[in-house]
């Protein structure tokens, strides 16, 4: 979800581009939000949806990680 928000997107463009089901982007945005990974946002009247400088740095760590392993 991070990497999928980081230019801005909506809640509909988030779950097909991360291959989530509604359910689970209900589950977990708000998640993403509360911890401020992800930020809320209106462009033209609707809601899109931006991966923060913490979440940014969250991926960095997190891809760092995978390459360890």
């Amino acid at each position: 979800m991070l990497s999928q928000a980081l230019e801005g997107k909506t809640k509909t463009n988030i779950m097909y581009d991360a291959n989530l089901n509604y359910g689970q982007l209900q589950k977990y945005l708000p998640i993403f939000v509360s911890k401020g990974l992800i930020k809320i946002s209106k462009q033209n009247g609707r809601v899109i949806y931006i991966t923060t400088e913490k979440g940014k740095q969250f991926l960095d760590l997190y891809d760092g990680i995978n390459e360890l392993l």
